[in-house]
């Protein structure tokens, strides 16, 4: 599913990873581990497509959904208008959208703007997609971020069902989190180093 051979990346004259190889086949997930500046975000938008300024050879099988630090919403949009133009860009129809306006329980939400929304909101609406988005491949970077105990736990059981399934998922963490902590299951964990 996903293949990267000798990954390299430099930034601001700094080499933040050199000959990263690991792969990721169908129901298993990586966890990226590091410090902030470790270049675990770089990787993740290398991983997804969306920058070019790295080395190696990246093999992916199947199309990403990636969620970065930023939520990806339109802040003068509502939710709604936000999670209907994404769900466009996939040919998802209304009552999937419906489904992941509840399972993180921003229905009541829809229709204010996300300009209005606290950061929790705003994250609980952006991880609305895993829900009616039909990528088999994750890229996450702390998807937890600003979430409480009971959106976290949404958000882990949802990525438990997607690798029962065969999806898989790779998703940036701080460093120091065990598994218990972290609520999801781990195939695999790549840690970065970094400036301290």
């Amino acid at each position: 599913m996903l293949e990267a051979r000798h990954l390299s990346c430099e930034r601001g004259g700094r080499i933040l990873f050199r000959g990263l190889s690991f792969s990721l086949q169908a129901g298993q997930s990586l966890e990226i581990r590091g410090r902030n500046g470790s270049g675990k975000s770089r990787l993740l938008r290398i991983l997804a497509g969306i920058t070019s300024d790295w080395s190696g050879q990246l093999d992916r099988a199947e199309r990403a959904l990636y969620l970065g630090h930023e939520n990806g919403l339109h802040p003068k949009l509502t939710v709604l208008e936000n999670l209907d133009w994404l769900a466009s860009l996939h040919g998802a129809e209304r009552p999937a959208i419906q489904d992941g306006l509840t399972a993180f329980e921003v229905t009541p939400l829809a229709h204010r703007p996300c300009e209005t929304l606290s950061v929790g909101q705003q994250r609980r609406a952006a991880l609305a997609r895993l829900v009616f988005d039909d990528a088999k491949l994750w890229i996450l970077d702390e998807p937890t971020n600003s979430l409480d105990a009971t959106s976290e736990a949404r958000f882990h059981a949802l990525l438990a069902a997607h690798i029962e399934v065969g999806g898989s998922a790779v998703i940036a963490t701080h460093a120091g989190a065990s598994e218990q902590a972290r609520g999801w299951p781990c195939s695999h964990v790549l840690e970065l180093g970094g400036e301290q």
